[in-house]
C-alpha cells in the first residue's frame, strides 16, 4: 500500500521543486522584496535572525516533504495541466499550510502583517513546486 503511493511520482520533479522553492524563498525574502517588512513583523533586527544555515537546511528538508506530497496529490487526482497543477497546490496550502498557519500564528501572538508575508511565501512555493513538477511528469 505505501509502495502504490509512490507509483507515478516523478523524483526529479520532486528535487527541482524543492530548489526552486528554496530559490522563491531566497527572492521573496530577499531586500528586494519582503526581508525589511518581515524583520519588522518579527520585531526584530537582522543581526538577532543570526545564521541562517539551520534554518535553510530546515527549509530544504520541509520543501522536499511538501513537494513529494503534492505530486502524490497530483498522481492521485489526475492531473495532466499547469493549471490543475496550481489549482492543487493552492487547494492544498489554503486547507493545511495557510489555515494552519493562522491557527499557530494567533495562539503564538503574531502579527497578521507576519501571517501575511509568511504565507505569502508559502503560497508562491507551493505554486513554483507545482508547476515544476508538473512540467517534469
Amino acid at each position: 500500500m505505501i509502495a502504490a503511493m509512490f507509483e507515478g511520482v516523478t523524483w526529479l520533479g520532486v528535487l527541482l521543486g524543492m530548489i526552486g522553492a528554496m530559490a522563491w524563498g531566497s527572492l521573496y525574502y530577499s531586500p528586494v522584496l519582503f526581508m525589511k517588512a518581515w524583520i519588522a513583523a518579527m520585531g526584530k533586527t537582522p543581526e538577532e535572525l543570526g545564521n541562517p544555515v539551520k534554518a535553510l537546511i530546515n527549509a530544504a528538508i520541509m520543501n522536499l516533504i511538501v513537494a513529494l506530497g503534492l505530486n502524490i496529490v497530483m498522481v492521485m487526482h489526475g492531473v495532466t495541466t499547469i493549471g490543475g497543477a496550481i489549482g492543487n497546490a493552492v487547494f492544498l496550502w489554503v486547507v493545511f499550510c495557510l489555515s494552519t498557519e493562522l491557527l499557530h500564528d494567533r495562539y503564538n501572538g503574531m502579527s497578521v502583517k507576519l501571517s501575511a508575508i509568511n504565507a505569502g511565501n508559502t503560497l508562491g512555493a507551493y505554486v513554483v513546486m507545482g508547476v515544476i513538477i508538473q512540467v517534469l511528469r
